[in-house]
């Protein structure tokens, strides 16, 4: 009943890993930009104001393109029927990590601001709702584009010439802005918006076309620099009359042709991210996808913690992917071995180590198995501990180490330095504790002073007076108590205003000795008043006189009066005698 129980769960485990495998890895593969797909319509042949380079310009973007590594879908003078059949098929095709780009070369015209692409067999209808329904809606083909989520998108449209409908319905020449354009998308329009681009009439292909399809095969051009290079020549050739138009939401670097050197330009966040596709492949049973990442980002990470990561890693998961090619071949002892060998890699993930044990029960080495199940008892979680016991309690009627086993209590777990060997248990870590010494409290205590006004005296008390006036032309502060009769000391008294009357103390850059960390006590006031005390700016004490620890060093004593400072003095911390310092 054992070894058919295990046997099935480890079928039905490998099972769904092959299933898993099946649905994924297509995804999974080439992960950092997925397949480049590309639909490419060039019409000419209008009935109506006949166009001599739209068709050039789609095979010219098309060769381009192919150099470029995208799949290509060349439509040349489409039907209002293959231009949607053609776009719903590269929407079908587009995966999450796909970059897709769509060219048009041929007429388009804007009704009421919104873009339609003209169709060779378009006829001009009684209205413009019906040429706007005979058209090939470009809002339209946006929204879908978005709902299929590829990695990023490229519209490219030499689709601003002037054509009948606009003449026939008096529409505005030229495309609008795009109203829906969506993130991770770069547009490019021939021309500026609302304006128009010219067929060249003497030359293969249109000024644009001809500048992009030779700049974007050139290496080492991001998407940016082919199109402000485009833009230069397209002004130059038709000085000045016609400035091609992009927009872009791309947050990283797109290349068309990779420069020589594209391993060498990678930067840290995308290490990071095939750092973490890697991990998560880990997750997902997913090893040779997990290796493969690992090994890109070794090949080109320098030294630093995330190289080191995969580093750490790639063993473990070349023994689990070994490991599965044994199983699957059925050599089990082989298979357990290595999964064995991936557990001391990770002795705290039972995973492979629970693996191993199903390998070595169908290959009926239950001393093996039990062996394994020891050490994960006593060094697993939670969880693993308890599929551990309950694996050893099925294992314990035919094997005598199973059952010597479960004799012993439930081990204690491991101490807290094994668990984390690499850290610094027990060790004070001097250099962390000073930078957290040195850091200011983010506590904001001065909007909490008005809000708690100074405890009544208690009833019966004697209040004294204290005659001290202040004057603000010598700067002398204010020492007041007004005397007050028994039956006024119930009154409450009124809390200080920080705006009225203060006293800031600021430290003076440069002369504190940030290395010792010295601290003395510091004693502000001689005489008791209820004044606010402000260290650096920070609310410390309403009443003095008050003491604090600070390091020694020089600092700037102010009175303030209204936002005004009344008096300034520099007061000097020494680290050894009396600091008091009165505010007289």
């Amino acid at each position: 009943m054992l070894l058919s129980m295990s046997r099935t769960s480890v079928v039905l485990k490998i099972c769904c890993a092959l299933t898993t495998t099946c649905l994924v890895s297509g995804l999974l593969l080439g992960a950092e930009e997925g397949k480049r797909l590309a639909l490419i319509i060039g019409n000419d042949a209008y009935s109506e104001r006949p166009l001599q380079n739209a068709v050039n310009d789609a095979r010219a973007m098309d060769k381009a393109l192919q150099a470029a590594g995208f799949r290509t879908t060349l439509l040349e003078n489409a039907s209002k029927v293959s231009m949607d059949t053609g776009f719903t098929k590269l929407l079908e095709s587009i995966g999450p990590d796909d970059t897709v780009l769509f060219f048009y070369a041929g007429h388009a015209v804007q009704i009421e601001s919104e873009n339609v692409l003209i169709p060779v067999d378009f006829q001009s209808g009684r209205s413009v709702i019906d040429a706007k329904f005979r058209s090939f809606s470009l809002a339209q083909a946006f929204d879908y584009l978005k709902r299929s989520r590829p990695k990023r998108a490229i519209l490219v449209l030499d689709a601003c010439r002037s054509n009948p409908l606009r003449e026939s319905h008096s529409l505005q020449g030229g495309l609008s802005m795009p109203q829906n354009a969506g993130h991770e998308w770069y547009v490019a329009y021939s021309t500026s918006p609302n304006h128009v681009a010219t067929d060249n009439p003497n030359g293969k292909n249109s000024y644009f076309t001809e500048a992009l399809a030779d700049l974007l095969t050139q290496p080492g051009l991001t998407i940016d620099d082919v199109f402000t290079r485009v833009r230069e020549k397209v002004e130059t050739a038709t000085k000045g009359s016609q400035t091609p138009w992009s927009q872009t939401s791309l947050t990283a670097r797109f290349f068309f042709i990779p420069p020589k050197d594209a391993e060498r330009s990678i930067d840290a966040s995308l290490m990071r991210k095939w750092l973490d596709e890697a991990l998560l492949n880990e997750q997902q049973g997913e090893w040779q996808e997990a290796i493969d990442l690992f090994d890109r980002v070794i090949k080109n990470e320098k030294d630093g913690p995330i190289r080191a990561r995969a580093s750490a890693r790639l063993p473990y998961a070349t023994a689990r992917r070994d490991a599965q090619t044994l199983f699957e071949q059925g050599k089990f002892t082989e298979a357990a071995r290595k999964l064995e060998q991936a557990y001391k890699l990770e002795p705290f993930g039972f995973s492979a180590a629970i693996d191993s044990v199903n390998a070595y029960l169908l290959a009926e080495n239950f001393d093996a198995a039990a062996n394994l199940l020891t050490q994960v008892r006593q060094r697993a979680s939670s969880s693993g501990v308890k599929i551990a016991e309950a694996m050893l309690k099925e294992l314990a009627p035919v094997n005598a180490g199973a059952a010597a086993e479960m004799k012993r209590p439930t081990p204690a777990a491991p101490a807290v330095t094994e668990l984390f060997a690499n850290r610094r248990i027990g060790v004070p870590d001097f250099v962390s504790g000073q930078l957290y010494s040195r850091q200011a409290q983010a506590v904001d205590l001065a909007k909490y002073v008005s809000l708690f006004p100074p405890p009544a005296a208690p009833a019966g008390s004697a209040v004294s007076a204290s005659a001290g006036e202040a004057k603000s032309s010598n700067g002398t502060l204010a020492q007041t108590a007004s005397a007050a009769s028994v039956d006024a000391v119930s009154e409450q008294q009124k809390p200080v205003d920080l705006e009225s009357l203060h006293v800031e103390v600021h430290s003076i850059p440069g002369s504190r000795d940030l290395v010792l960390e010295e601290f003395v006590p510091v004693q502000f006031g001689t005489e008791k008043t209820a004044t606010a005390l402000l260290i650096d700016g920070k609310p410390v004490a309403r009443e003095l006189p008050y003491t604090k620890n600070l390091p020694p060093g020089k600092y700037k004593l102010s009175i303030v009066e209204h936002g005004k400072a009344i008096s300034t003095r520099e007061v000097e911390v020494k680290s050894e005698g009396s600091n008091v310092f009165a505010l007289k």
